[in-house]
C-alpha cells in the first residue's frame, strides 16, 4: 500500500513539473493587435491557462473589467493587445490579491509604459516558475513543505496587501 501512494505522488509530482515547465505567457509581441472580439479574447487567454483552469476569464469578467474601469476602452466592439496583455495580468493578479488592490496597482503605474511592465511581470513569472525545475523541490514530497509553502503564499499575500494600500493615500 505504502508503495502505490508513494507512486501515486511521484506521478502527481510529474505531472505538477510537466505543467509548471510548459506554463508559459504570449510574449507582449505575441499577443494579437488587430482588435479581437471579446468571446474571441476569451479563447485566446484561457488557452494559456489550460492547466490552471483556476485563472480562467469569462466574457461577462472581462466586461466587468472594462466597466470597473481597470481596462481602458479603446474601440467599442474589439480589444487590442495592450487591453489584453492586461486581461492576463488581472487573471493571474486577482488569484492572490483583491480587485480593488489590483486598480490601486493599475492606477499607480498608468504612467508607466504597459507593455514594459507585462515584460518584466512575465518575466519574473517565467523566472519564479523555472526555479521549480532548478531547485527540483515540490510540496507535496512533505507535509511541513506544504505548510511552508501555504505559510510564504499567505506572508507574501499580507504584505502586499499592506503595501497596496500606502498606494491608496
Amino acid at each position: 500500500m505504502r508503495i502505490s501512494l508513494y507512486s501515486c505522488l511521484m506521478k502527481q509530482d510529474t505531472e505538477i513539473k510537466k505543467a509548471l515547465a510548459e506554463f508559459r505567457l504570449p510574449t507582449y509581441e505575441e499577443i494579437p493587435d488587430i482588435g479581437l472580439y471579446l468571446d474571441q479574447v476569451v479563447k485566446y487567454i484561457n488557452s494559456y491557462f489550460v492547466a490552471f483552469p483556476e485563472m480562467n476569464v469569462t466574457a461577462s469578467m472581462l466586461t466587468n473589467y472594462v466597466k470597473l474601469k481597470l481596462v481602458k476602452r479603446i474601440n467599442k466592439k474589439t480589444y487590442v493587445r495592450e487591453q489584453i496583455a492586461l486581461f492576463f495580468f488581472i487573471a493571474m493578479a486577482k488569484t492572490v490579491i483583491s480587485m480593488d488592490h489590483i486598480r490601486i496597482l493599475i492606477k499607480q503605474n498608468e504612467k508607466d509604459s504597459f507593455e514594459t511592465q507585462y515584460k518584466e511581470f512575465t518575466h519574473i513569472l517565467h523566472e519564479a516558475l523555472s526555479s521549480f525545475q532548478q531547485k527540483n523541490t515540490f510540496p507535496s514530497q512533505n507535509e511541513e513543505q506544504i505548510l511552508a509553502y501555504i505559510a510564504r503564499a499567505i506572508a507574501y499575500k499580507m504584505y502586499l496587501e499592506r503595501k497596496l494600500q500606502t498606494y491608496q493615500g
